[in-house]
C-alpha cells in the first residue's frame, strides 16, 4: 500500500501539537511532503526537521510538491489564497474547522471546490 502525500499548511501552535502528532502516528499511510508557514516555529518537531517548508503555497507549487492532500489550519484571512491555489493544483484539502465564518463564504468555497473536482473535508 502506497502512503498518502500530505501538504501541511499554517504550522501554529495547535497544528504542531495536534495534528502533527497525529500524522506522525499514521507514517505507515502518511507522508509529510512539506509544510506552508510565512513565520515558522523556532522549534520544529523532530518529525518536521527534514521536511521542506515553504513561505506560501505558490512558493511550493512552483517547487513542484505534489500532494495528495493538504491539511490547511491557518488565520481565516489567509483561507480563501490558500484553498484557491490548493484547488487550482488539484490538491485535495483538509481544513480545519470552522469551514468559513459565514455561510456565504462557506458555500463559495464548496462550490469552488466542486468546480475544481476537489475532495473537500472539515
Amino acid at each position: 500500500m502506497s502512503k498518502a502525500s500530505v501538504l501541511i499548511v499554517g504550522l501554529g501552535q495547535r497544528t504542531v501539537k495536534k495534528a502533527v502528532p497525529v500524522l506522525c502516528n499514521l507514517s505507515d499511510q502518511v507522508q509529510i511532503v512539506g509544510c506552508v508557514e510565512p513565520y515558522p516555529p523556532k522549534e520544529l518537531p523532530e518529525a518536521l526537521k527534514n521536511v521542506p517548508i515553504y513561505s506560501n503555497m505558490e512558493e511550493a507549487i512552483k517547487a513542484g510538491v505534489t500532494a495528495q492532500f493538504a491539511y490547511v489550519a491557518v488565520p481565516h484571512s489567509a483561507y480563501d489564497a490558500i484553498l484557491k491555489d490548493a484547488f487550482a493544483a488539484g490538491i485535495n484539502t483538509l481544513k480545519e474547522k470552522p469551514l468559513s465564518t459565514t455561510a456565504v463564504e462557506g458555500q463559495k468555497i464548496i462550490d469552488l471546490a466542486e468546480k475544481a473536482g476537489i475532495l473537500l473535508g472539515v
